[in-house]
Order: C-alpha cells, then structure tokens, then sequence
C-alpha cells in the first residue's frame, strides 16, 4: 500500500532532521514522496519541487528581495498538493513559508503535521492561535515548548531534539588529514550556511583570529553545503568541508554563526562562542520584534547566557580576540563552560528524536489507509 506525502523542508538542517526521520520510518511504509528538501531528503526518492539550496535566506530585507520567487513557489506546491491530494503533509521548522503553505491548503482537510515549533519563545507567542489553526500535530523539540502550546486545539509531542541522534557521529583522523601537529590548538570557525550569512561573518572572524594565528593557532573554518565557493577562496585556513562534528569535536574551542550549530558544537562539550550579524534594517527589524535574549541555542537549551555571545555591534575584531583567546587559553572559563555544557544531553531528554518523530508520522500513515 503506497502512501503520498508532501513534505517541506527549507534549509539544511531541516534536511537533515527530515532525512533522519524517514530514515527511521523505514521500508515498513511505502512512500510516495515530493515537495521540497535538500539532498538528505532526495535520498528517499522524494520528487523536489525545489532544493534547500534555492531557499535560504536570511533577515527580513532578504526576504523581500525574493518576495516573487516565494510567492510562486507557494503558488506551484498549493497545485501540486490539490492535485496529487497526499495521504499527509509533513513539515519541517521553516515557519515563515510551511505555514503560509499550511493555511493555504488547510481547506483540504489533509493531516498537517510540523517537525520543530515555531520560537514562539523568542518572539510573538500571540502566534500560537494562527499556528494552532492550521497545524494538526506539533512535535516539539525543546522540553519547555510542550506547556507553551498546551491548551491550544492541535496535538503536541515532545520528541527530543534531533542533534542529539547523531551528535557523536565524528571521523577519525581529524588533525592527520589537515596535518595538523597534536600540539598546536585548533580554532574553528563556523560562518554559518547561508550565502548572505557567510558573507557577513566569515571576514570579521577571519580579521578578529589573524593574531592569534600569527602565535600558532590552526584556524579551521567549516564550509557548509551551499556555502558560496568564493568566500573560501584564498583565506589563510583550512577549510573543512567533511562532518561537521568531526570539526568542532577535534576543536579546541570555536566561533558559531547564531543557530542549530551552536548547540551541536555544544553537545560536543566544545568552548564556543555565539556570533551573529545581519543588515541594519534586519537589525532593527528584528530588534522590534525579538524579546528574547541570549539569542543562542545553545544558551536557551539550558536557560542560561554563560556562552558569550557577540550580536551585530559587538562583533568586532578586538571582540573576537579577546573572546577568542579566553576559549582557547583561559583555564576557568573552559572549565565552566564544559561544566555547563556536559548537562545539556540531559536537558534537552536525551536521544530517539527521529524514531519518535516517525513513530507520530506513522500513526497518520496507519489511519490514511494509503493509495
């Protein structure tokens, strides 16, 4: 028995998270699959209407410029789902488009389903009622987000955060394969994977770590899939391009772009600190609506701002040094920080988010009854 599911994942990790649960779902179900994704996704035979890297943007401003390219995108998978009418649409994060679309086909009566909670703890938890509206099922993956969307008319499940499933998937042979002699420390840098993103990050951290590698310190910056190539052109660092827990597990402390890539160098026990900067428009936009600080995962997963963060203004090259030399060579702020970092396992409910996600999926395959 075939069944059809849509399915929307927007960016990397989305693709990622998505990936791993199908993969957990397994040849039990047959599936018929389109919408859109990235490679992860694809592996499963998935139809893309468009890949991951047709849709990263970051910032409001971003947005704006590619406001006809969404709004067509939108356009063609409302069709497609209308005609194809899919047993189940299955969402991943990417809330400013998967729930425009989930609105727009709500009519349907299809079973909607979203992998990762919008951050309505960061800003705007008056959206909970829309999200409520046109989301059936809700798996959430912060153990705090289960009593925020609690008394609102959708079924919620913590699943347990993703990160966690594949957090100690490292390659061996890390400092051999950049020859990188066992007594020089490793910095790594992580820009981030949008284009826009790495352009705004990669050459303040390159300017702010120039001394420290002057002294001997290996700077290694992470090339994400997707990555503008020409960014990388050039620089005086390795650039790596393998696993990225390979990366910051080798590491002996690092500088991460805002995102799911804090927490996953944090799950690492790894010294970090949170960078971020965008447009000024961007800025103040986001200003206006954000309440919530620290802005870093890995500093929210464990109600804490004990991971420095450097936002916007304060991402400068004399900033970054300092930081980056406190990470690399100061004793008690190492300690602290792996201290605080070896309980985040535990905070975030531990491993099994992919087959608990797909166990949620399967039990809506099960009723659909298929094609």
């Amino acid at each position: 028995m075939t069944h059809r599911v849509f399915v929307s994942a927007g960016e990397a990790s989305g693709d990622r998270h998505l990936g791993a649960l199908l993969d957990a779902l397994g040849s039990e179900h047959d599936l018929e699959l389109f919408g859109l994704g990235g490679d992860r996704v694809r592996s499963h035979g998935t139809e893309l209407l468009a890949h991951v890297d047709e849709l990263s943007v970051l910032g409001f401003s971003e947005v704006l410029k590619r406001l006809g390219f969404f709004r067509s995108l939108l356009k063609r998978c409302v069709s497609e789902i209308e005609q194809r009418r899919p047993d189940l649409i299955l969402l991943a994060d990417y809330p400013g488009f998967n729930l425009r679309l989930a609105r727009a086909v709500k009519h349907l009566g299809i079973p909607v389903v979203l992998y990762v909670a919008p951050q309505v703890w960061a800003w705007r938890k008056d959206r909970r009622p829309g999200i409520a509206q046109v989301i059936d099922h809700l798996m959430v993956i912060f153990p705090f987000e289960e009593a925020l969307f609690q008394g609102f008319p959708m079924k919620v499940s913590f699943v347990g955060h993703p990160l966690l499933d594949h957090a100690a998937e490292t390659q061996p042979g890390f400092r051999e394969a950049l020859q990188i002699p066992r007594e020089q420390k490793v910095l790594a840098l992580l820009p981030g994977s949008r284009p826009s993103e790495v352009r705004a990050l990669l050459p303040m951290l390159l300017e702010g770590t120039q001394v420290l590698a002057r002294e001997g310190v290996v700077r290694v910056v992470s090339r994400a899939p997707g990555a503008p190539e020409e960014c990388f052109e050039g620089i005086n660092a390795h650039v790596w391009e393998g696993n990225l827990a390979s990366l910051v597990a080798h590491a002996d402390a690092a500088m991460v772009a805002s995102g799911t890539a804090t927490l996953e160098t944090g799950l690492h026990g790894t010294p970090l600190a949170v960078v971020y900067k965008v447009g000024l428009l961007n800025w103040l936009l986001a200003r206006l609506l954000v309440k919530k600080q620290p802005i870093g995962l890995v500093n929210i997963a464990g109600q804490s701002d004990l991971i420095p963060e450097l936002i916007q203004g304060d991402l400068t090259a004399e900033n970054i040094d300092r930081v980056a030399r406190n990470l690399l060579f100061d004793q008690t702020t190492r300690e602290e920080q792996r201290a605080y970092l070896s309980n985040l396992s535990q905070k975030l409910g531990g491993e099994g988010a992919a087959a608990n996600a797909a166990k949620v999926v399967a039990s809506y395959l099960t009723k659909s009854g298929g094609a």
